[in-house]
């Protein structure tokens, strides 16, 4: 009898091409999962790349307004009962700005020579804008000085303006913030009337009343004046209790104690 044919090794059980076969396996998948890896990755690279540079153009956008209209160094306005602060904008300018009502902030006044090239930037315009000594000074990075003085208007009036000359100083520097000093003086307790009568904080007639007293005591100044005042400051300071703005009231009323104190 023939011997039977040898049969060929099955190949799960050959060791050394189950091992061939597994690896060639694993590289394929492997190599599929690279391919989808790097393409996924491409994908999210690309869209990232698009964002970034869309978002460097708003910042080059923004960085170029900033140069033309960054808010830049200001002063405050000493005009008693009131923040007020005069700010430079580059070339947008020069503003006054009422922020007493942090809320709702206005504009007083302002001032503005136009850009230096409407469609070249070019670094310029007010870098700075001081209040001193009753002016204000705007220092012009191309064109020079500009110095104003403020003027009376619906927002402020002349009595708020002499009040805000009083404060003098014998030099400033912005940042040091120093401490605003009004002396005893008419403009003082004239200015806060004006805001009263403006916000209606007091009645009508109490205004009439102290204005009267005020002329009278500047007319005459003296003993006579100075208890005539002292007596209204009195009568201010009851009256604030009912008043519209107390705060202010207060503050009219010890500025005429004040202005009663240096006549006597």
């Amino acid at each position: 009898m023939a011997k039977p044919r040898e049969r060929p090794p099955h190949p799960s059980r050959s060791g050394p091409s189950v091992l061939l076969a597994v690896f060639l396996e694993l590289a394929l998948r492997f190599r599929t999962n690279i391919v989808e890896f790097v393409r996924r990755l491409s994908v999210v690279v690309n869209v990232v790349v698009q964002r970034l540079v869309a978002f460097l153009n708003i910042l080059a956008v923004i960085e170029r307004r900033a140069l033309l209209h960054d808010a830049h160094n200001g002063s405050l306005v000493p005009v008693p009962g009131r923040d007020i602060i005069v700010q430079a904008w580059y070339q947008g300018g020069i503003s006054v700005v009422d922020f007493t009502d942090i809320d709702h902030p206005f504009e007083i006044a302002y001032f503005d020579r136009g850009p230096i090239d409407p469609k070249t930037l070019i670094l310029g315009g007010d870098w700075s804008a001081y209040w001193y000594n009753g002016h204000i000074y705007g220092a012009e990075i191309v064109r020079g000085i500009d110095v104003f003085r403020l003027t009376p208007s619906e927002h402020l009036s002349q009595n708020e303006i002499d009040a805000a000359n009083l404060a003098r100083m014998d030099e400033f520097n912005a940042q040091h913030q120093p401490r605003i000093v009004w002396p005893a003086a008419f403009p003082v307790p004239r200015a806060y009337l004006d805001q009263l009568e403006r916000n209606r904080g007091l009645a009508a007639d109490r205004i009439a009343a102290a204005r009267q007293a005020l002329d009278r005591a500047q007319r005459a100044p003296g003993p006579a004046a100075a208890t005539a005042l002292a007596d209204l400051a009195r009568q201010l300071e009851a009256a604030a209790v009912s008043a519209g703005d107390p705060p202010r009231v207060r503050a009219l009323a010890a500025a005429i104690r004040d202005l009663a104190a240096t006549m006597r």
